[in-house]
């Protein structure tokens, strides 16, 4: 009888705490022809978690410092799509589309520019692979947002790479070697989670990298496909429903004292 009672207070006291348990949901965004069209400065799509018909949006801007007349503030520019699985690249506002590789993410030009993909989610996200489909080198810088205010995307236009680098809101998650050639690169092995993200050619400016195969000024990529998790956070079960289970409880174990 009194292992019953402690069985009992004991899924009594997880009755009462009215929650259920986290679990993770992994995502896989697509970035397909059919998302966005040639030309534009932003796309998004919807990503998909393979068990049910569920999505979770995604977007991406472009930004380069290009502007100014130190040529360093930062301005969006245009998405191009390239078939053959080469993904989507970025043409800023110092190239043009039939460059190589100014067609892609890149680092290289007798004037450097640092082009970067500003990767929105609707909720927080756990980034964990990227798809890349064209690459030279592919040497790339990764941040995610962890300021202590919300972040608004109009507060890059004008800014600096070096000024969001000093804000402290961005969070360096790793600095890559491009070379591997997995369909999807595995990032942030330390499992950060934020909204925001900056994906990029490598810059030095965020921190010098731990793999010596990291160099400047000769990457570029473009990007097929990204992949992350969210967690579902815990349930609160309803106070009617807990309370009920208790009464159940309750009369289950009266009746075994009686039968005792």
């Amino acid at each position: 009888m009194e292992k019953v009672m402690k069985k009992f207070a004991l899924i009594s006291a997880l009755l009462a705490s009215g929650y259920a348990s986290a679990g993770t949901t992994t995502w896989e965004w697509d970035l397909d022809a059919s998302v966005g069209s040639q030309g534009t400065t932003s796309l998004s799509a919807d990503g998909t978690n393979g068990i049910n018909s569920n999505t979770l949006s995604a977007g991406l801007a472009g930004y380069s410092d290009t502007g100014g007349a130190a040529d360093n503030q930062l301005e969006t520019g245009q998405f191009y799509y390239y078939g053959d699985g080469s993904g989507w690249g970025f043409v800023n506002q110092d190239e043009t589309e039939p460059e190589r590789p100014g067609h892609a993410f890149d680092n290289q030009g007798y004037i450097v520019d640092y082009d970067m993909a500003l990767i929105s989610f609707d909720t927080s996200v756990e980034l964990t692979g990227i798809n890349f489909g064209y690459r030279q080198d592919g040497d790339f810088t990764l941040l995610a947002y962890t300021g202590s205010t919300p972040f608004v995307e109009s507060s890059l236009n004008g800014s600096t790479w070096a000024a969001q680098q000093s804000s402290g809101n961005w969070l360096t998650v790793g600095q890559y070697n491009g070379s591997v050639t997995d369909e999807y690169y595995a990032v942030n092995s330390g499992q950060t989670s934020s909204q925001y993200w900056l994906l990029g050619a490598f810059n030095s400016l965020f921190g010098e990298p731990t793999d010596y195969r990291v160099d400047n000024n000769d990457d570029a990529f473009k990007i097929r496909k990204l992949r992350g998790n969210t967690e579902t956070g815990a349930t609160q079960v309803s106070s009617p429903a807990a309370f009920a289970l208790l009464l159940m409880g309750s009369a289950f174990a009266m009746r075994r004292r009686r039968q005792g």
